[in-house]
């Protein structure tokens, strides 16, 4: 039998791939690949990220600084589970995923540090203030664990 997700609560963004408004009884969403079922599901603030055992990412939810990795920056609000295909497009392999209050960060399996999302203050660390609508490698770092943001900064 596949894996079924079902989600609950507060939607105003989008973030349960359902119109917005709030959701009170578990509902269930439909996954678009029946063959490799989500096996994680990562939240930001208002976003989710959502992955499986084949390095297969999607994501759904508030997109406006590109925390949600699907390079599209006029696309705000991404209502169902859109695939983000930088990574298996780049053959870049991820150990870990840490999604944020308003961008993402993503460990690969060669301790490098990715990031997209918001960069007004230059919390991605990349010497300007635009945010980035796609995984972008930040540079001169090497050996990454670990990664956590809050709003206007980076450790």
């Amino acid at each position: 039998m596949a894996a079924r997700l079902f989600v609950i609560g507060l939607n105003d963004e989008g973030e349960l791939t359902l119109p917005k408004g709030g959701v009170e009884t578990l509902t269930q969403i439909n996954h678009p690949d029946t063959t490799n079922p989500i096996t994680k599901i990562h939240s930001g603030l208002e976003f989710n990220i959502y992955s499986n055992d084949n390095q297969q990412y999607w994501s759904s939810g508030l997109n406006e600084d590109g925390q949600c990795a699907i390079s599209n920056e006029k696309e705000s609000i991404i209502k169902i589970l859109t695939s983000i295909n930088y990574f298996k497009q780049n053959d870049v392999k991820i150990n870990k995923l840490c999604p944020m209050t308003s961008s993402t960060s993503w460990i690969t399996n060669k301790q490098q540090l990715y990031g997209c999302g918001c960069n007004e203050d230059g919390e991605l660390g990349l010497n300007d203030y635009n945010n980035r609508y796609s995984p972008v490698l930040i540079p001169d770092l090497e050996n990454v664990v670990d990664a956590a943001s809050m709003h206007k900064f980076s450790i």
